[in-house]
């Protein structure tokens, strides 16, 4: 996966939707999708960075990362 550029500039906040393919007509294929978007958060700790998932506070470091407060 891929991040713009400008990914957590604005907010400390980020959506991760599914993709979704269309068919040759236009239609969703497949069917309407129902999962729910990812949802994460940046948070800056005593240790560094760290990545939040919002559903379950399920946190990730990220020791390559420079953050700064909002």
């Amino acid at each position: 996966m891929t991040l713009s550029a400008d990914a957590f500039t604005t907010s400390s906040t980020l959506t991760l939707e599914t993709a979704t393919w269309n068919s040759p007509e236009g239609r969703l294929a497949g069917g309407r999708n129902s999962q729910t978007p990812e949802q994460f958060q940046l948070l800056l700790t005593a240790d560094g960075c760290v990545l939040q998932r919002l559903v379950n506070a399920e946190r990730f470091n990220l020791p390559d990362v420079r953050c700064r407060a909002e």
